[in-house]
């Protein structure tokens, strides 16, 4: 019976790694300059919230880059931009620092946001050929919070040199028009940056490496990394996909600490089990319960070439019981969750969006 088992599994797995029915996008993206027009709705923005309370620590992850708020000598905070430096002088005194960027073609919009209980202050900076430009800020208000403290959605338009943006919450909508004010001077330069300089990176944080894989992720000829993390005392599994370059340096690095489950207490066969790496797919295998049923949860991502991000692909569950009659397995798709970029993904939110 233990033999039939690991034949349905198998099957399994590898219907979770075919291409079958996958969402092939046309990229219809067209380079942006400062003569350009942009208009995105909010599913194109990114929104990393702050990972840490620790104002020496302010990283931000994104599929493209590591953003940083670097505190100097005067109380105020820099910008780092994968390790490139850049002089803004904020002022940070809110509860919390968001991150929120937009790409657009190789530009990026980025809003830095001091996020406190009845409203926002946001930073605007437009990143462009190595060049960032700040447009200044704007405030908001978030009306009616004691109903319910809505998602921020953004419609951005820039044209020409004037950058519209439309925020709405709580079905309550804002518009604010920023013109450029200066270009940011770029202060140091970070040329390469490689994995051993990360692994140094979390031991200073007390991460661990409890799990690597190497893959060709991106399918350039290049053998990528990934790498589950576990810190006792935050009691999470963050997750890095290193895309590597020609030079052996590091690409992109791209992180999220809410994929894999929570560590279940008086738990010893929980948790990762297996990363399985096929044609550009990621599946992460992992037990999410003992005894019977025992359940397996397996989580596949693709690279998406048309815009080099790394998406959810499917979402399925393996029940296993003592009795082989009870057994059941359920699969869900991009038609059940919609689109979720892999920095996204959470794994107490898809809950509700499969109910």
């Amino acid at each position: 019976m233990e033999l039939i088992k690991k034949i349905l599994f198998c099957l399994f797995l590898s219907f979770l790694m075919s291409c079958d029915g996958q969402n092939k996008e046309t990229s219809n993206e067209r380079k942006v300059n400062q003569t350009d027009s942009i208009q995105k709705e909010n599913e194109t923005f990114i929104l990393q919230k702050q990972l840490s309370k620790n104002k020496d620590n302010f990283k931000y992850f994104f599929p493209e880059f590591v953003y940083q708020l670097i505190p100097t000598e005067s109380s105020l905070f820099d910008l780092s931009i994968n390790e490139n430096v850049y002089k803004i002088d904020l002022l940070l005194d809110s509860a919390s620092i968001n991150i929120w960027d937009l790409k657009k073609s190789k530009n990026h919009l980025i809003l830095i946001e001091g996020n406190d209980y009845y409203g926002s202050v946001f930073y605007v900076y437009y990143y462009h050929n190595n060049v960032l430009t700040y447009y200044g800020t704007f405030n908001h208000i978030a009306k009616e919070i004691e109903k319910s403290n809505g998602e921020k959605v953004f419609s951005i338009d820039l044209k020409g040199e004037t950058l519209n943006i439309s925020l709405s919450q709580n079905n309550k909508n804002s518009k604010y028009n920023l013109q450029p004010i200066k270009d940011i001077s770029l202060l140091s330069i970070k040329d390469t940056v490689n994995t051993s300089e990360l692994k140094k990176e979390w031991k200073k944080e007390n991460f661990e490496i409890i799990k690597e894989k190497t893959a060709d992720i991106n399918l350039d000829g290049l053998e990528d990394e990934i790498y589950v993390l576990w810190n006792a005392t935050k009691k999470t599994f963050p997750i890095y996909i290193i895309l590597q370059k020609n030079n052996s340096s590091v690409d992109k690095v791209i992180m999220n600490e809410n994929i894999l489950s929570p560590v279940l207490r008086n738990s010893t066969g929980t948790g990762l089990i297996d990363i399985v790496c096929k044609n550009g797919y990621i599946t992460f295998e992992e037990n999410i319960s003992e005894g019977s049923p025992s359940q397996n949860k397996y989580i596949t991502f693709f690279y998406n070439k048309n815009d080099a991000h790394i998406y959810l692909h499917k979402y399925g569950i393996i029940a296993m019981y003592d009795d082989d009659s009870k057994d059941w397995e359920k699969t869900y798709t991009s038609k059940n969750f919609g689109k979720i970029n892999f920095v996204n993904y959470n794994n107490v939110d898809i809950m509700s969006k499969l109910k």
